[in-house]
């Protein structure tokens, strides 16, 4: 089916080439002061409700729903967000030619059985790019890289490319190789689970854990239903409070009642908030101590407020010598590792003036891959970075386990024989294999089938070493910003966390309600400079993303941006360089200058 849909490529490359001119012109006049905007509606008098049909709505009410689109544009438009970067034309032309497909429903699924076949084929290929992305070690893939090297999948040679020569060639359309959906193929290893959303993906996990505990626990005495119940209230999950915060979402959902929360404080050897181990061993000790059952040691590696890094491989090390499953929620940031893959010397960059040595990167690097070397499972989300994205619109997770079969049994022991199959779809399905398929995540396999495609064939549009080489460009250009703003001398810059593309800030001798004053003139100004399309320093000012966080009490400011303007071929995301960082350090000081003159900062 995928590869049918492949071969229609050059029909459908007209379609859509069309569809992304038609919404970048559906965002762009609004830059350039326009107040016309082409209009998606029937031109008549009447709305459509469906095909051939006159919507029989009130008049007054088929204007509103017109107006909250077309300001939801706009606001868009004044933030630049048009298509211009590759990977966001790789996810347009991949969910355009998904859309060809048609959904996959109870009543048509069952009538394809290769289809699923392909789809865990397909699932677990995509799961293999992006480990090898993010250079992951060969114990959370499906595919070791001497298997992915013999059959042809180790960094594609010619990747498909928007706007190349082959893209009308039918005879040799991309596939995606990978083992079987069947169960044995894959006893002796781990891989990726592609779920619907972060939050399956961490009850997965978590009822996996505790099933493993269970298991662990009762096997080692004699034992009653009523010890088992007993257990689960004795269950405790150890974080920091820098956790993702739907980790305490899905805890509750599994029915763990003990959530070790540690506070971090700050820690001038990595400028962040890591973990202290120390904390962690003393939690263990007092927890043990009163008759509780350690569960989860969790990890982070990148946070979603901080950027920060726990110490991981000791973290890990810990958790090996005490049995502990030891977690890696790599969640928000996870996409910095894509960097190591930057095989480029600094000297060769495209931005080479934005070449830096970020030693605390490298070891973040470095911990990481020594961590993921012992680690149990590591969490990755593919939309949830502020560097450049796989995936901008997918709310997918991917969630690595170093065994699944604990997965799949922890799943078929959830759903148990007191299900009843009295009200079920039982269509034949024409073979016992998908029977035995491994049981890996909670909704059924038609619901997440046209994910699957999508992001096989997002992942085919792009190439790793493009991606690498932004997320490199990204972090130099971040870093770059946070050392300009700590030379300034007003500003209190000393979080590091610009290898994770963002840079936290604050006035350093202000109360946080001057930054909350600052952040809103600074919104003002980058506003206008954007609506006007105006420029700063003769220079066009970048996408700069600004907002208000609180870290241990005191306000931050959160500044991340992205390209400064579309690419020369129209749809490849260029490089930042330092002459755009200057631009924007400009406009802070512009907005810092307007503030104290106005006698907000004395």
């Amino acid at each position: 089916m995928l590869k049918s849909s492949i071969q229609r490529w050059g029909s459908v490359q007209q379609l859509l080439s069309r569809s992304t001119q038609f919404i970048n012109d559906l965002l762009a006049p609004t830059t350039v002061g326009c107040t016309s905007t082409p209009s998606i509606w029937p031109s008549s008098a009447g709305a459509y409700d469906s095909p051939g049909q006159i919507s029989t709505r009130p008049r007054d009410q088929r204007p509103t729903q017109h107006e909250c689109l077309m300001n939801a544009l706009r606001a868009a438009s004044k933030g630049n967000f048009l298509l211009d970067r590759e990977a966001d034309v790789a996810e347009l032309c991949a969910s355009l030619t998904t859309a060809h497909m048609g959904g996959m429903q109870h009543n048509t699924f069952p009538q394809y059985p290769a289809l699923g076949q392909s789809l865990g084929t397909l699932e677990r290929g995509a799961a293999d790019e992006i480990a090898a992305l993010l250079s992951l070690p060969s114990r959370f893939m499906w595919q070791t890289p001497l298997e992915r090297t013999l059959s042809g999948r180790e960094n594609d040679t010619n990747p498909i490319v928007c706007g190349s020569d082959s893209q009308n060639d039918t005879t040799d359309s991309p596939t995606v190789k990978g083992h079987d959906l069947e169960m044995g193929t894959c006893a002796d290893r781990g891989g990726g689970i592609l779920h619907c959303s972060t939050l399956e993906s961490l009850i997965v996990l978590l009822t996996t854990v505790k099933t493993q505990a269970h298991a662990r626990y009762l096997s080692s005495k004699f034992s009653s239903p009523d010890d088992e119940n007993q257990l689960s209230q004795r269950l405790v999950l150890y974080c920091s409070d820098q956790s993702q915060p739907l980790l305490y979402h899905a805890a509750r959902c599994v029915g763990i009642q003990h959530i070790r929360t540690l506070q971090t404080v700050y820690s001038p050897a990595v400028c962040n908030y890591p973990l202290q181990l120390d904390m962690l061993k003393r939690a263990l000790a007092e927890d043990v101590a009163q008759g509780l059952y350690p569960l989860l040691v969790c990890g982070v590696f990148g946070s979603h407020v901080t950027a920060s890094v726990d110490p991981l491989e000791q973290m890990a090390e810990l958790c090996r010598r005490l049995r502990l499953w030891f977690h890696v929620d790599a969640s928000h940031s996870g996409l910095a590792l894509a960097a190591r893959r930057d095989v480029s010397r600094p000297g060769q960059r495209v931005a080479d003036d934005l070449a830096v040595d970020d030693t605390l990167w490298v070891g973040h690097a470095l911990a990481f891959e020594r961590a993921a070397a012992i680690a149990d499972s590591v969490h990755f989300c593919l939309s949830t970075s502020f560097l450049p994205t796989v995936s901008s619109s997918s709310t997918a997770a991917l969630l690595y386990v170093s065994d699944v079969l604990k997965v799949d049994a922890a799943l078929r022991r959830m759903a148990g024989p007191g299900e009843s199959a009295t009200n079920a779809w039982c269509t034949p399905i024409g073979t016992e294999a998908a029977e035995d398929a491994l049981q890996l995540r909670l909704e059924p396999r038609e619901l997440y089938a046209t994910e699957v495609i999508r992001l096989s064939l997002t992942l085919g549009l792009i190439s790793h070493a493009r991606v690498a080489q932004r997320v490199r460009n990204h972090q130099d250009a971040m870093f770059y910003l946070q050392q300009r703003l700590r030379a300034d001398g007003r500003f209190d810059c000393s979080v590091h966390a610009s290898c994770f593309g963002m840079v936290l800030l604050r006035w350093l001798m202000l109360a946080d309600e001057e930054t909350e004053i600052l952040f809103k003139h600074w919104s003002e100004l980058l506003a206008s400079c954007r609506s006007g399309g105006s420029k700063s320093n003769g220079t066009q000012m970048p996408r700069v993303s600004i907002g208000l966080v609180r870290v241990q009490r005191r306000t931050h400011m959160c500044v991340s941006l992205s390209s400064p303007s579309p690419g020369e071929d129209g749809c490849c995301e260029p490089l930042i360089r330092r002459s755009d960082v200057d631009v924007i350090v400009h406009s802070l000081r512009e907005a810092a200058d307007y503030v104290s003159k106005e006698g907000r900062v004395v």
